[in-house]
């Protein structure tokens, strides 16, 4: 039963991930230069902590409201570049999940592991 329990807590991290991946690679065509990924104030999301916030320069910052028990890790982004990595983790159970662009060829990978 446990397993399965985090299998769920997994698949929601994924699916966050591909919503944060999709918000940067929008803010990169906007703003290619200047783009950042931060975790927004606690309890502004369905998980109570807070939204993960994609801005770039002085562009309208895109929020990506986490599953429930989700947090961000970590988060960097190289504008120039076009190279991110994000991780998530939940704090019900589970394994943390990346997902990282390693190349300007727009291959994703989404994987377990850290940033």
């Amino acid at each position: 039963f446990l397993s399965q329990k985090n299998k769920g807590y997994e698949a929601s991290e994924k699916s966050d991930l591909r919503s944060i991946a999709t918000e940067i690679s929008t803010q990169l065509v906007d703003q290619p230069t200047a783009v950042t990924v931060l975790a927004g104030a606690a309890g502004t999301s369905a998980s109570g902590l807070g939204p993960v916030v994609i801005t770039a320069d002085s562009a309208t910052p895109g929020k990506i409201a986490l599953s429930a028990g989700n947090e961000l890790v970590k988060g960097t982004v190289t504008p120039d570049t076009g190279v991110y990595c994000v991780e998530l983790r939940n704090t019900k159970g589970g394994a943390n999940w990346k997902i990282e662009k390693t190349a300007a060829d727009g291959a994703q990978s989404l994987v377990q592991a850290p940033c």
